[in-house]
């Protein structure tokens, strides 16, 4: 009875171990979308900054 019990625990903990790594891994790819977010967002800001200077250029040439 007592290695069945062992062999539960470590079961268990293995289980826990899983779950653990299941959530960083989930943690890990939202981080990294996040961080895929913010960099089309500042590339987003320097095409409209881009954008605004070519018409300030257009503006001065006429």
């Amino acid at each position: 009875m007592e290695v069945q019990t062992v062999v539960f625990e470590v079961q268990a903990v293995v289980l826990v171990v899983q779950a653990l790594a299941a959530v960083q891994a989930l943690v890990a790819v939202q981080a990294l979308m996040l961080v895929v977010q913010a960099l089309a967002a500042v590339q987003a800001l320097v095409a409209v900054q881009a954008l605004m200077l070519v018409g300030q250029a257009v503006v001065l040439v006429v």
